[in-house]
């Protein structure tokens, strides 16, 4: 049976990384920025940013612009629009990949894509866009890639009890918000 570093050096195993080491480094970073651990490792990170450059591509060459731009301008719901682009950009690049594009990268990456498609519907003239589109658009999409990829809705559902409570209980309601708008209060004038 192999033994710890620490065990060899007679010093108890506490669990924890010695110091200066990756891993120890690598805590540090997360103590410090809490968000450092929901960017993702490097990798992670470096697919990321491939597919939202190559998503980027897509929207903007001369030729595959012009065909986004009439399914954005075909629909009547413009938030389903957009997802229904962002769904046909990602499997594109999903099946040029070869299907190797890591699952932890995908709707990460999908949610910025979003954001781009939304920005070249407004762009284009075709539609204004404000946070309640996109965030619907984003529900709309997830459940259009689950379908697409053959995701049951339970393990959706087994992703989001995955969630810190704590986090998930204002994104409910702020998305309880966009799905049932409430008349704005106007002051007396």
């Amino acid at each position: 049976m192999k033994k710890s570093i620490s065990e060899v050096m007679g010093e108890p195993d506490t669990g924890e990384p010695l110091p200066g080491s990756p891993a120890a480094q690598e805590q540090e970073a997360i103590a410090a920025d809490p968000l450092a651990e929901e960017q993702g490792t490097e990798a992670e990170q470096v697919n990321y940013e491939k597919i939202v450059l190559a998503a980027s591509e897509i929207l903007y060459d001369e030729k595959s612009s012009r065909g986004v731009t009439k399914m954005l301008k075909a629909g009547d719901d413009p938030a389903r629009s957009i997802a229904n682009v962002t769904v046909m950009i990602m499997t594109q690049l999903d099946e040029k990949s070869g299907g190797t594009i890591p699952e932890e990268v995908i709707l990460p990456a999908a949610t910025e894509v979003i954001e781009l498609v939304a920005e070249l519907g407004v762009a284009q003239k075709i539609f204004e866009v404000d946070e309640a589109m996109v965030n619907r658009a984003a529900q709309l999409m997830v459940v259009s890639m689950a379908d697409e990829y053959n995701v049951e809705m339970e393990d959706i559902q087994g992703m989001m009890a995955g969630v810190d409570p704590t986090k998930f209980e204002p994104m409910r309601k702020q998305q309880d918000g966009y799905a049932n708008p409430q008349p704005m209060e106007q002051e007396p004038v």
